[in-house]
């Protein structure tokens, strides 16, 4: 528990602090060992960012006793334990990639995780474009794919 709350919450923390700070919104942080698979370079979405900044800082605000008071960490705390998952949620969404720890064997390992539905597909929809460093996990939905669409979950020239 100290290991995910502290990666977590460093996340949440230089995502507020840099956020539009456009030389910052790609970064290669350094992964505890908790954490499960390749962590990889995590890019920041700015609009799902806008969308969810305010309940990001209230995050960080409830959060933040657990900073100052680490002993009071624990899974038997239940605020905390719904209020992780949902800051977890909430960068998984911002830096489109699954976030898992040891243990989890109920999620996808940690990567870049692509899900995109449309209703009808008329010139390109792409998934990922290029190698990833780490596992890729793409769900692509289409109702139709017209003539001359193309639904492409990843394209690269390099094989891994």
């Amino acid at each position: 528990m100290p290991q995910a709350f502290a990666f977590l919450f460093d996340r949440l923390s230089h995502l507020l602090d840099h956020w539009n700070d456009k030389k910052n919104q790609s970064e290669t942080p350094e992964a505890p060992a908790a954490l499960q698979g390749e962590l990889g370079t995590l890019v920041v979405n700015e609009p799902i960012f806008l969308r969810h900044q305010a309940e990001l800082q209230n995050l960080a605000g409830a959060l933040g006793s657990y900073v100052r008071n680490p002993e009071r960490l624990s899974t038997e705390d239940k605020a905390l334990v719904i209020q992780l998952g949902r800051l977890r949620g909430l960068l998984e969404e911002v830096y489109g990639r699954a976030l898992s720890f040891d243990g989890e064997t109920d999620r996808p390992e940690t990567g870049t995780r692509v899900e995109q539905r449309v209703d009808s597909v008329t010139g390109t929809v792409l998934g990922v474009d290029g190698v990833q460093d780490g596992p890729t996990h793409v769900v692509q939905q289409a109702k139709t794919v017209e003539a001359g669409g193309w639904l492409i979950g990843v394209r690269s020239d390099k094989r891994q």
